[in-house]
C-alpha cells in the first residue's frame, strides 16, 4: 500500500519536473539578468528583480502555452490542468527567487 502512494507521487513529481524543466529552461534567462542586477544594486535590486522574474514568468508561460499547446494534452492525460502546472511552477520560482536574494545577502557581506 505505501509503495503504492510512494510509485504514484514520484510519478507525479517527474511529470512535474518535466514540465518545469521546459518553462525553466527559459526563464533562467530572465534569472541571469537578476543577478549582476542585485550583484551591483544590492537591496535596493529586489523589488526590479521581483518584477522581471514575474513577468519574464508570465512571458515565459504564454510562449509554452502559444507555441507549444499540443505537448499540454500529454499533462492534460495525466490529470494535470494548465492552472496547476503554473501554480507548482510560480511556487518552484518564488522559492528559487528567495535562494537567490539568500545567497546574493551572504555574498554582499563577504
Amino acid at each position: 500500500m505505501m509503495t503504492m502512494i510512494r510509485q504514484k507521487l514520484l510519478q507525479k513529481l517527474k511529470i512535474i519536473g518535466l514540465f518545469y524543466k521546459n518553462v525553466v529552461s527559459y526563464n533562467l534567462i530572465f534569472t541571469a539578468i537578476c543577478v549582476p542586477c542585485y550583484r551591483l544594486a544590492g537591496l535596493e535590486a529586489i523589488l526590479p528583480m521581483f518584477w522581471i522574474k514575474f513577468f519574464g514568468f508570465a512571458l515565459v508561460a504564454y510562449m509554452f502555452y502559444a507555441f507549444k499547446a499540443r505537448s499540454l494534452y500529454f499533462y492534460y492525460n495525466l490529470g494535470f490542468s494548465l492552472k496547476r502546472l503554473l501554480a507548482i511552477a510560480i511556487i518552484i520560482e518564488a522559492a528559487s527567487y528567495l535562494l537567490l536574494i539568500r545567497a546574493g545577502l551572504y555574498f554582499l557581506k563577504t
